[in-house]
């Protein structure tokens, strides 16, 4: 009896200790894959290996890049219009500035309507996975949002912090580390786009200008560590590919004037073929 009173004694102390853990894994390292996990905040979210994208204009707007220092195996930032930049990100205003939550498209799933992020990755040939630790998503109505403080437990994804902003998704937290598994070679070279992450619309809030998103890759926590190159958020336009399952809401202005463009052609079509009914 002894002996199990110890036991049982043991077991709540280690229950009591901070426990530290993945919660769940999203592996994307094959074509047409995706996975649906549950954020630390902001509930359910969505992440698919993406079709690579063409390069023209109206495809990829980027936000954010976060680039990887001389022999570091991980790297980290957020977007802003502040200068100077915090952690890894790039400092030129054409790759890291600030977003309006009005560039993020919304996109109808199964009849949820979520916000839509996409990323680019750069990795190896020789070693090309890479593994996705933390997204935090704020929002803010200030451009020149920056002072963020970090905290970072050992087996951790870092967490981030700001004042006067919002912060409406955390995908790691609480004891618990998602990852996501990027795969590099499954797409051909910088800026086709390597995975797209889909956060509920229900969490932004109209009334405030500004998103801000961090993220952090590679090691530590994560197994597979950043070996070449920078990682690139960016918004998808209304010439990117999507998957019928997909659908932007609203409509972008070309896709409506397309359409409308289609209409007036069958309607000319139909008229035209009735009066050559009506002449024969």
């Amino acid at each position: 009896m002894r002996l199990r009173n110890w036991l049982l004694a043991g077991a709540v102390a280690l229950l009591a200790l901070p426990g530290v853990g993945k919660a769940e894994t999203i592996n994307l390292t094959t074509h047409g894959s995706f996975g649906v996990a549950n954020g630390a905040i902001g509930g359910q979210y969505r992440a698919y290996q993406m079709d690579e994208q063409p390069t023209g204009s109206g495809v990829i707007d980027s936000f954010v890049r976060i680039e990887r220092t001389q022999n570091a195996q991980s790297s980290m930032g957020y977007n802003t219009d502040a200068r100077p930049v915090q952690y890894d990100a790039n400092s030129s205003p054409t790759f890291t500035r600030n977003l309006l939550l009005t560039e993020v498209f919304k996109v109808n799933i199964g009849g949820v309507l979520y916000r839509e992020f996409a990323l680019d990755i750069n990795q190896t040939g020789s070693d090309p996975l890479l593994i996705l630790n933390q997204v935090q998503i704020f929002q803010t109505n200030n451009a020149n949002l920056t002072g963020a403080t970090v905290s970072q437990s050992v087996g951790e994804a870092p967490i981030i912090s700001f004042s006067g902003a919002n912060e409406v998704f955390r995908m790691s937290g609480n004891g618990l580390r998602d990852e996501i598994i990027m795969d590099y070679s499954l797409n051909h070279g910088s800026g086709s786009g390597d995975m797209v992450m889909y956060v509920a619309d229900a969490l932004f809030n109209s009334s405030m200008t500004y998103v801000t998103l961090f993220s952090q890759f590679g090691t530590p926590p994560g197994t597979n560590d950043n070996n070449d190159g920078y990682e690139e958020w960016s918004v998808l336009g209304p010439n990117a590919i999507r998957p019928p399952d997909r659908v932007v809401v609203p409509a972008p202005a070309g896709v409506v004037l397309f359409g409308m463009g289609a209409l007036l052609t069958a309607g000319f079509r139909l008229r035209r073929n009735r009066k050559a009914s009506v002449a024969i």
